[in-house]
């Protein structure tokens, strides 16, 4: 998992006061999906609802946010046969 997706997910998952103080998200349930199991072991770890599918994450969810490496990724995620418009 890269250091900026791991800081935004841990300040989202937790209570304790983050270093910047522009990012005020303390406290929020996650939801997320991965494709990569051991992304979502750890994120389990810090207090997240791990999904099956993206889909399975906008269904739950009022707010999405995508962490995504390049466009044909982001095609499948938001587009794809468990896309998050589906």
């Amino acid at each position: 998992m890269n250091v900026f997706r791991h800081f935004i997910i841990l300040s989202l998952c937790t209570l304790q006061p983050q270093p910047f103080p522009f990012v005020n998200f303390q406290g929020h349930n996650l939801v997320v999906y991965d494709v990569q199991q051991e992304a979502l072991d750890s994120l389990k770890q810090l207090g997240a609802t791990v999904s099956h599918s993206p889909q399975d994450v906008a269904a739950q969810v009022d707010c999405v946010i995508t962490m995504l490496p390049n466009t044909a990724c982001m095609l499948e995620v938001y587009n794809g046969k468990n896309g998050i418009l589906k």
